[in-house]
């Protein structure tokens, strides 16, 4: 079996979202408790001043075949009998994990995924083959989760974002924080298209003309119709909104919202 490795800290290219990973330290499932002592002693003596220390807090434990078995903490292998320590196997006292993340997860799973284990610990990064590939903290997440959340809520309100997916992007969230000429292209582009899209309705008014100048009391409530539909459309895109970010809302039933939501408006 492969002796002790390690997984560095960097840029993880995942699949739909960036993660910033921790160093991994790997042990061999074979190694006995002593062993994993004696590795960490002699990786605590090699780090420089002001070097992070933070790998040492858990050890993770790998198979013959460099898939993940699980994980043992320090404190596991100080309450062994000395006796003992020869004796243990890592793989006798590997913890299994309460979070388990993919390259393929993006932030809402993650998301979703620490909170059942109340963001406890740090989660595992592991490709589609079971090996890992770095170490995700939920704060990590949690930022990622943001600049996106910044993000939709840009373009829900029909602004373009010129630093979507970035951390930069955040600055571009606040009012001030934005340059006068940068409002005006972020919202031009989407104020020109909804423009260009209403002025299709005087093309269906002036089918009607002549009913309108019969009826000119039918054109008071033409603003009204108008209101009433785009805050119809409001109310729906909320409720919709939410429970995808809830997760109650999936492709699987995707199809029985849209029946919902064409009986609701029917009414």
């Amino acid at each position: 079996e492969d002796g002790p490795s390690s997984v560095p800290g960097g840029l993880v290219l995942a699949e739909r979202m960036q993660n910033y990973t921790q160093r991994a330290l790997l042990l061999p499932s074979a190694y006995s408790a002593a062993d994993a002592v004696a590795f960490m002693k002699q990786y605590a003596s090699v780090l420089k001043e002001g070097e992070d220390s933070s790998p040492l807090e858990i050890l993770y434990v790998k198979r013959s075949n460099g898939t993940l078995l699980g994980y043992v903490l320090p404190s596991d292998l100080l309450v062994l009998d000395k006796s003992k320590l020869e004796e243990k196997k890592l793989r006798d006292i590997a913890r299994r994990f309460k979070v388990i993340l993919k390259v393929e997860d993006d932030p809402e799973d993650m998301l979703r995924k620490f909170r059942k284990a109340d963001f406890a610990l740090r989660a595992p990064l592991l490709d589609r083959g079971g090996k890992i590939v770095g170490v995700i903290n939920p704060q990590d997440v949690l930022r990622q989760q943001e600049i996106e959340d910044n993000d939709d809520m840009l373009r829900y309100s029909g602004v373009i974002n010129p630093m979507r997916d970035t951390e930069e992007s955040m600055s571009y969230a606040t009012y001030f924080g934005t340059p006068v000429w940068t409002h005006i292209k972020q919202r031009s582009m989407v104020l020109t298209v909804l423009l260009l899209l209403q002025s299709l309705s005087s093309v269906v008014l002036s089918k009607y003309q002549g009913l309108l100048e019969r009826n000119v009391f039918l054109a008071l409530f033409l603003t009204m119709l108008t209101g009433t539909g785009g805050n119809a459309g409001n109310q729906s895109s909320a409720l919709v909104i939410r429970g995808l970010s809830t997760g109650e809302i999936s492709k699987k039933n995707s199809r029985l919202v849209i029946i919902r939501e064409i009986l609701t408006s029917s009414v």
